[in-house]
């Protein structure tokens, strides 16, 4: 019977499988110490994480989360039916919709928002600070991002 990996008894060494390790790792530390806030799947909870405070449309989340406008508009649905956003008409242009955290959206963001600090503080205690933010610079490269100090 074949292994898995092939001839390969080593676990990939390769980028996508070391960010999705990583990310794995940091979603169940995360869920571990948000206890009580309800289990979002990954995309409802950078969908609710990228709101701004006061709001945003549906096409611009979209695309800053690189996602269709279709899907964005299935993942607001699945917040609405949990109480955590509100999907309203744009006040200035009825066409376009606008998604908004409720107060109660607010307060799970708050919950996952320091879940992830804590995770962070402990990863930045195990590999050092220097280390870590060379990390954090890296990643923001790869994500388009500009450093945000």
């Amino acid at each position: 019977m074949t292994q898995v990996n092939g001839d390969n008894d080593k676990v990939p060494n390769h980028l996508a499988y070391l960010l999705h390790m990583a990310t794995r790792r940091l979603r169940a530390e995360a869920e571990t110490t948000a206890g009580a806030a309800p289990s979002l799947q990954a995309a409802q909870a950078r969908l609710l994480d990228v709101i701004p405070r006061d709001g945003g449309r549906l096409t611009d989340l979209a695309q800053a989360m690189r996602v269709t406008k279709q899907g964005l508009g299935q993942l607001a649905t699945s917040l609405v039916r949990e109480g955590l956003v509100d999907v309203l008409p744009d006040p200035i242009d009825k066409r376009a919709k606008v998604i908004r955290r409720t107060s109660r959206g607010d307060d799970v963001m708050r919950v996952m928002r320091s879940a992830i600090e804590d995770v962070e503080e402990r990863c930045r205690a195990e590999v050092g600070n220097a280390q870590y933010e060379t990390f954090l610079d890296v990643l923001r490269v790869f994500a388009g991002a500009a450093r945000q100090s």
